[in-house]
């Protein structure tokens, strides 16, 4: 953001605006975002919108860095309810927490896996693979010894999965399709 909103109004200006970029993405995709387009669902003026946000990517890196933090937050409580239990345990609550996720938001979820612009390097910031690392080592038990090659492997496999899987609706929905992610990221893990 350009400025930092002070006051409850700007406040709500501003979630306004990342609401409607949501929303945007949603039914338009990136190649649609655009800021005249966002300023009307969020009932301000395109003025108001760059008093606050400089450029359409400004937006686009608020709304993926939101959607992260989202992700981050539901992991984070996922891991604190399955504390010092084993890999295995936590390895499927993270995959399911994933799949709820993704499900919860298709066309949202692959806009912002696959359509950023990759000059910008705004895909770099959503990689959730050091996160993973950190929660996991922080969580106890053996999946905090787990090596980071190995997890990298593990997020970046489930990831990819989930990302082609955003094309298929029944294999997303599918109970065999989260067993499968979970059998992949243990393997990885094991390794």
């Amino acid at each position: 953001p350009r400025k930092e909103p002070v006051q409850e109004r700007s406040r709500f200006t501003v979630e306004a605006i990342v609401e409607a970029t949501f929303r945007v993405l949603e039914s338009h995709g990136v190649a649609g975002l655009t800021t005249t387009l966002v300023a009307k669902r969020a009932g301000v003026s395109v003025g108001t919108l760059y008093q606050y946000f400089p450029s359409r990517e400004a937006l686009l890196e608020q709304v993926l860095l939101r959607h992260r933090q989202e992700t981050i937050d539901r992991l984070v409580e996922v891991l604190a309810k399955t504390r010092e239990q084993s890999l295995e345990i936590q390895v499927r609550a993270l995959v399911s927490a994933l799949i709820e996720f993704k499900r919860r938001s298709p066309r949202l979820s692959w806009e912002l896996s696959t359509q950023l612009p990759p000059t910008k390097g705004l895909s770099r910031k959503h990689d959730l693979a050091p996160i993973f690392r950190r929660l996991l080592e922080e969580s106890g038990g053996e999946a905090s010894t787990v090596p980071r090659a190995a997890i990298f492997a593990a997020v970046h496999g489930v990831e990819g999965a989930l990302v082609r899987a955003l094309d298929d609706p029944e294999i997303l929905e599918s109970e065999e399709f989260e067993k499968s992610l979970v059998r992949m990221a243990l393997a990885a893990l094991a390794a």
